[in-house]
């Protein structure tokens, strides 16, 4: 069977949507370059309800968890691999203010589903927490790089990916079909990242790239959970966490810099009571939408060609409800929802 559909990308967007669109019946093939663009294997894999700042849950918040649990569980089983760890997170109450609008949310209908009660310091010793701390159980992670890799795999043995650059001009548009490589598809599908930028279908300015850099620490007086403070830190095993991240706007350069590395130290050892050791330091772009939602749309210039992008930091909960609602509109054109339609954009402009 030809492909009906072309993801440009492996990263969380485009690897998610190709297994939507693989469960949903619809032909694909995918083309990455690996080495392009590192923002989601950079990407820690946070997945968190909580906004802290005000204490409330995030858009779409039920929906979204329960998809991506599903949804995890699913491609653990495809794939015969293991990177989804639901085990809840430790939150380092930020201020006063924080710990009493923690409290408030535990005497409100459904947020007993997302947070414990405040446990004194006491209780984590190696943890500096002054306002003390609490557990959100619906939070955890996963293994970002586990998932990539084990989906790519799984893609490559199922001749569905292709490690290629792809070359913009390489793409012809003659109707009714898209032709690259010699072969012929409906629709194309651009997630890749950052790079959207660059690309000649999507003149119009989505994007304001924020770079982030995070630390990979070995800690062996660190228990292996997931920490929330003025810096994250995610349990990779072996004594090992990825620690972040830091914001840089507009900028384009993917190297990690000695600035950023110093501020997650200093930030570290202010969270932490026990000594750690750095031991990687990496850095990635994240193509952050200019107001901080997801997009999904055709290009003004083809209606046959996409892109979908800006999952941001929410990207592992988000990721799989939004390309299931995206895999329904190529099946039976459902109309996707307004909060992350590309047309949101091109309503202002033409207004």
């Amino acid at each position: 069977m030809n492909p009906e559909i072309l993801i440009v990308g492996q990263g969380l967007a485009g690897t998610t949507l190709a297994l939507q669109l693989y469960r949903s019946g619809i032909p694909f093939l995918v083309v990455d370059n690996p080495s392009i663009s590192r923002s989601s294997r950079v990407a820690a894999g946070l997945f968190n309800p909580v906004v802290f700042k005000r204490m409330n849950l995030g858009w779409r918040t039920h929906d979204c968890l329960k998809e991506a649990m599903s949804f995890y569980r699913f491609v653990e089983q495809l794939t015969e691999s293991s990177f989804c760890h639901a085990n809840g997170m430790h939150r380092i109450h930020g201020s006063a203010d924080e710990r009493k609008l923690w409290d408030e949310r535990l005497l409100e209908l459904g947020w007993e589903h997302h947070i414990e009660d405040t446990l004194p310091a006491e209780n984590h010793p190696w943890l500096n927490q002054p306002f003390d701390g609490a557990r959100v159980k619906s939070a955890g992670f996963i293994n970002t790089l586990e998932y990539l890799h084990s989906v790519g795999n799984w893609l490559k043995n199922q001749h569905l990916l292709i490690e290629a650059t792809f070359q913009y001009e390489a793409l012809r548009t003659s109707e009714p079909m898209l032709q690259w490589q010699d072969l012929q598809f409906n629709k194309v599908v651009f997630c890749e990242g950052f790079k959207l930028a660059e690309n000649p279908w999507f003149p119009e300015s989505y994007l304001n790239p924020a770079k982030g850099e995070v630390l990979i620490i070995e800690a062996p007086d660190l228990p292996q959970e997931v920490i929330n403070g003025k810096v994250y830190c995610v349990p990779l095993g072996n004594n090992q966490f990825k620690v972040g991240s830091t914001y840089a706007w507009n900028q384009s350069n993917p190297l990690p810099t000695e600035e950023k590395k110093q501020e997650l130290i200093q930030a570290l050892q202010k969270m932490l009571c026990v000594p750690f050791e750095v031991i990687d330091h990496e850095a990635g772009i994240r193509p952050t939408v200019i107001d901080r939602r997801p997009i999904f749309g055709a290009s003004t210039l083809h209606s046959n060609i996409f892109a979908f992008n800006g999952l941001g930091t929410k990207g592992v909960v988000l990721a799989p409800l939004l390309t299931k609602e995206i895999a329904q509109f190529f099946l039976d054109g459902t109309p996707i929802p307004e909060d992350y339609s590309i047309e949101r954009f091109q309503w202002k402009q033409s207004h």
